[in-house]
């Protein structure tokens, strides 16, 4: 499930999503709606002109990888507190460590189930930066 998910961004119209060309669009189900980004780039530009809650997104991504979408917003004054999000099925532990102390809020092991996707949005969603906290 998901496997080609590039990024999705929470907010308060629903769900964004940036992916390459995924039939099922994830959130949706939970009455989400779908925003579609081409690469990691758009992405950042999409973070800073519309009012996202999170950012789920995959390390690998074309123009702009996960590491350098973190580390942008973490960067950014207005974007620093969104929480993060990061999978993959490539890291290892190390990996997985750097990420989160780059700025990553939470780290999901790629392939993921619906179940596993749902409980780190819910968790997301409750972190400290989230909008839906306040």
């Amino acid at each position: 499930l998901l496997e080609q998910l590039l990024a999705l961004l929470l907010g308060p119209l629903g769900v964004g999503l940036l992916l390459p060309e995924v039939r099922r669009r994830p959130g949706e189900n939970e009455g989400h709606t779908a925003f579609v980004s081409p690469n990691g780039r758009h992405a950042y530009e999409a973070l800073k002109v519309n009012s996202f809650d999170l950012l789920l997104t995959d390390i690998m991504m074309p123009e702009m990888d996960g590491r350098q979408l973190i580390l942008a917003l973490r960067g950014d004054a207005a974007l620093r507190r969104m929480p993060v999000i990061i999978m993959s099925a490539v890291v290892g532990v190390g990996e997985i460590a750097e990420l989160l102390k780059t700025g990553a809020t939470f780290f999901l092991a790629k392939p993921l189930s619906a179940e596993d996707l749902r409980e780190y949005l819910r968790r997301g969603l409750n972190a400290p930066g989230s909008a839906q906290r306040s």
